[in-house]
């Protein structure tokens, strides 16, 4: 796989601007999942992604091969979605009323259990939402750890080094996040974070 974006970033080098989309079709919808995670906002989301693959674009020389691309990318969506969450903090942009998913639309799909009864599924949906919201009103420091790590299933190494800390740092603030999380979502579901009365990894997340 990164001998693949190797080569595509070599041809791209050398001249083939085409060769770039390749890598454009494979990482758009993860920058942009990682994005809409982060701010809560579906035109932000859009626009932090393709913000983040003109850079790579234009500072593509700059990229070192002996370093797994993936790696470089997000470091450079990281950067832009905490520059873009600092200016919508400043203007007093950034508010769960303003961001908050619209029923159906913004938030990105999670799957339900079709062996759910009705009024556990709603209540799994309730849960879905009320994290969706916890993990964005987390601070960014502990936000992007959480959102790599569980939603993008991305290893500690592979954030120490997206982020430039240490794995021990990437562990802490997991560790924090987790417990901010449970603080705010145990009292409200109960019935989800009982060990033994339910299996579910919504749940998973803010218990490890």
């Amino acid at each position: 796989m990164q001998q693949e974006d190797i080569r595509m970033v070599t041809e791209t080098l050398k001249g083939d601007s085409e060769a770039f989309k390749p890598l454009v079709e494979k990482y758009q919808n993860r920058l942009y999942d990682l994005a809409l995670r982060m701010t809560g906002n579906i035109h932000e989301a859009e626009d932090i992604a393709q913000t983040a693959f003109i850079k790579a674009y234009a500072s593509l020389k700059l990229y070192n091969t002996a370093h797994d691309f993936s790696n470089w990318l997000y470091t450079i969506a990281l950067n832009i979605t905490r520059n873009r969450l600092r200016r919508l903090s400043i203007i007093n942009f950034f508010s769960l009323e303003r961001f908050g998913f619209p029923e159906g639309e913004n938030a990105p799909p999670e799957p339900v259990d079709a062996h759910d009864k009705p009024e556990e599924s709603l209540t799994k949906k309730e849960l879905l939402k009320c994290l969706d919201k916890a993990v964005r009103n987390l601070p960014v420091s502990l936000k992007e750890v959480f959102v790599l790590f569980h939603f993008h299933e991305t290893s500690l190494n592979d954030i120490s080094i997206r982020l430039g800390i240490s794995q021990n740092a990437v562990s802490l603030r997991l560790l924090k996040g987790r417990k901010l999380l449970y603080k705010q979502l145990a009292p409200k579901f109960p019935e989800y974070f009982k060990n033994g009365t339910h299996d579910k990894k919504e749940a998973d997340y803010v218990k490890r």
